[in-house]
């Protein structure tokens, strides 16, 4: 799924393990502007009109 304004990204995945066991695994991942990846400094914007 993807938002295109935002550039929001959602993706979810399944699978069975071992169906005698009901066993499986999930994932969920998200990427949003909002947060900056692990390990990436913040860089500071300049507001037009501020100053």
């Amino acid at each position: 799924m993807r938002t295109e304004p935002d550039d929001f990204w959602m993706e979810g995945i399944t699978g069975v393990l071992d169906r005698t066991k009901s066993e499986g695994l999930a994932t969920l991942k998200v990427r949003s502007p909002c947060f900056l990846p692990p390990g990436k400094a913040s860089v500071g914007r300049r507001v037009p009109g501020s100053g």
